[in-house]
């Protein structure tokens, strides 16, 4: 299974390394039981003794696997987009990115998640007449998806052990990317995620430049992961204005002022544990 899999690192405060200390060890526990990508790449900022105990924690967890701490809150696109230069561009042997947020939670009543995500995908593209670009897994409690976009269109098939169900919208929206696999040859194609800002719609804009090139998007409605819903008004409102303000779809070569203002929130917030 040529599949690498990145995860962003995001704890500027205990909640938010608690919903990612989860989702780490949840994806041990899957792969002690279902086939998981051998790549495993994780990387990202906050809090000094919170990324060092998850640092320790997917070391013990995932002894070859890549960690890498970044001294800024570069964001969620630059992260991706630079582990991916740095870690899999070269190899030409991976075939798929599985790209999941630091919160994802795998849930063990779901079997074979990766290979029957590469198989639906791969299915419907090929009954669309398209190239295989993403398909995320449906998402239980918090999902982020706009379902009265993607539900739109659905195609079922049989494998020889799963009933399938993959969705799809009539434009390239509503697919949420807190989870997604897709095809590193669409990766490729794109030039990755839009680096616009530190919260911003990379997401939704990579979506757009996969339609622009005729890729595949989809969601799969027989398969989830657990997205937990985030109870945090007061980060959700300043998450949502800021990713407002800079989902511009102009890719941003100077993230030093977006950095700021992430860390003068964060600040804000706990300054007696306020990230750098």
């Amino acid at each position: 299974m040529s599949v690498a899999y990145i995860q962003p690192i995001f704890v500027p405060d205990e909640r938010l390394f608690q919903k990612n200390i989860r989702s780490i060890r949840s994806l041990k526990e899957y792969g002690n039981v279902y086939k998981i990508p051998d790549r495993l790449i994780f990387g990202g900022w906050g809090v000094d003794q919170y990324v060092f105990e998850i640092e320790e924690e997917i070391k013990k967890l995932f002894p070859e696997s890549v960690c890498v701490k970044y001294e800024k809150n570069f964001g969620k696109a630059h992260i991706v987009n630079d582990l991916y230069n740095k870690y899999i561009k070269d190899d030409e042997s991976i075939e798929y990115l599985l790209l999941s947020d630091s919160d994802i939670v795998y849930d063990l009543n779901i079997p074979n998640f990766v290979e029957r995500l590469i198989v639906s995908g791969e299915t419907l593209s090929e009954w669309q007449g398209k190239p295989f670009g993403l398909i995320a897994p449906n998402q239980a409690e918090g999902s982020c998806h706009a379902l009265e976009k993607i539900l739109a269109n659905r195609y079922n098939f049989d494998t020889a052990s799963h009933q399938e169900s993959v969705t799809y919208p009539n434009e390239p929206s509503g697919i949420a990317g807190s989870c997604w696999l897709t095809a590193r040859r669409a990766w490729d194609a794109v030039g990755g995620y839009r680096t616009m800002g530190v919260y911003a719609g990379e997401d939704a804009y990579y979506l757009m430049d996969l339609d622009a090139q005729g890729f595949s998007y989809s969601m799969c409605d027989s398969i989830h992961v657990i997205h937990p819903p985030d109870t945090d008004p007061d980060y959700n409102k300043w998450k949502y204005d800021t990713c407002v303000r800079d989902t511009t779809g102009h890719v941003v070569a100077d993230l030093d002022d977006k950095i700021k203002d992430a860390n003068d929130f964060w600040s804000s917030r706990n300054p007696n544990k306020a990230p750098s």
